[in-house]
């Protein structure tokens, strides 16, 4: 019950922080319409009340991405600090959450150019944001290897390392990292397509999605969005 409870309110936070960063973005009409369909989104819904990390983890990299956005604006330290603790937290949470580094530094490079890398602040952020993630997966794996604890990113999830994988017996395993073999199978992209297509979009939305994505281009900002979606 406290599980669900956590992860319930990190969903209704991220509605919140869909809104503030749609506002900042688009405006306070896009704003208003992204919180919306995130809450009516059926992986959303889905995810928002199960015990699952990827909602804490959606929640700080929306968080650290509008955080360094106005950082780079405003100049404000404070919005820097913010940055770099919601990085780490979306990292350290779930490690797939990196991929909020590509957007982040297109958002130092797109407010200062190259002149980012004199940011002590920006550069700060980021640098605290990997260190205490290298840290933490290296504690987690310690952890790991005495315990079987924690999930051992380095193996195949599912494995137990020494004496417990003996008494564990046979496990199904499997990677948490991307293989050729994977990324070379037309049925994996047919999969991935027809998850987007009809779980979390639904049909509809993936058009609506579409035409979106097109019309955004307009906007400056928006260029930070299609970053993290390439990502």
């Amino acid at each position: 019950l406290f599980g669900r409870a956590v992860v319930i309110t990190f969903s209704l936070a991220t509605v919140v922080a869909l809104y503030v960063l749609g506002r900042r973005v688009f405006g306070e009409a896009a704003g208003r319409a992204a919180a919306f369909l995130f809450a009516i989104s059926p992986t959303a819904v889905y995810f928002g009340r199960a015990f699952i990390v990827d909602t804490p983890t959606v929640f700080f990299s929306v968080v650290a991405v509008f955080a360094f956005l106005v950082y780079t604006e405003t100049n404000n330290s404070r919005w820097a600090i913010i940055g770099g603790i919601c990085l780490a937290l979306a990292w350290m949470v779930k490690l797939p959450a990196f991929l909020t580094f590509g957007p982040i530094m297109f958002i130092g490079l797109r407010a200062r150019g190259f002149a980012i890398v004199r940011d002590r602040w920006f550069l700060g952020a980021v640098a605290f944001a990997v260190l205490t993630t290298t840290l933490w997966y290296w504690h987690a794996n310690n952890l790991y290897l005495r315990t079987g604890l924690t999930v051992g990113i380095w193996r195949g999830a599912g494995t137990y390392p020494g004496v417990l994988g003996e008494l564990a017996g046979f496990t199904s395993t499997f990677t948490g990292w991307s293989t050729r073999e994977l990324l070379t199978s037309a049925a994996w992209w047919r999969t991935l397509f027809t998850r987007f297509w009809i779980m979390h979009l639904t049909p509809a939305g993936f058009v609506l999605t579409a035409v979106g994505c097109v019309l955004a281009v307009r906007v400056a900002r928006a260029s930070v969005l299609y970053v993290w979606l390439a990502a």
